[in-house]
């Protein structure tokens, strides 16, 4: 079939808004998926006021700040901070974001922008890891 000039033009105008309008719904989607982490980051940070302005004498207990991505996760307790330490920082970060921020796979994927699947394939491998390392095998 050999369009004129005439449809190859109504073709390809076709074709590029058919692009414009993907395009717009990619960026609608990241802004939408963004300001939803955005909102359930700011739920697990500040979530209860009462938590956030409390006073409780913490003059003997040690805290271990992680900051993924702009994102503070704090670890109270040693042994589980010294392990994360010797983590490779990728792992080290999944197991935080999923663990203590309570982020799911897919939502750690657009923090971190990677691929879901190497998000779980990692925290499977990190799991594995923390326990050799808490067993004393490292």
């Amino acid at each position: 079939m050999i369009l004129s000039n005439d449809e190859k033009i109504i073709v390809i105008k076709q074709f590029e808004t058919l692009c414009k309008k993907s395009l717009i719904n990619v960026v609608r989607n990241y802004y939408s998926q963004r300001a939803y982490l955005q909102e359930k980051i700011a739920v697990n940070d500040y979530g209860d006021c009462l938590n956030n302005y409390n006073v409780r004498d913490k003059y003997f207990q040690k805290q271990y700040i992680f900051d993924v991505e702009g994102i503070p996760v704090i670890i109270e307790n040693i042994r589980i901070a010294r392990t994360l330490l010797k983590l490779k920082s990728d792992r080290r970060n999944i197991i935080l974001l999923y663990y203590f921020a309570g982020l799911n796979d897919s939502e750690i994927s657009c923090v971190l922008v990677i691929p879901r699947a190497s998000v779980q394939y990692k925290r499977a491998n990190a799991l594995k890891d923390m326990k050799e390392i808490l067993t004393g095998g490292i």
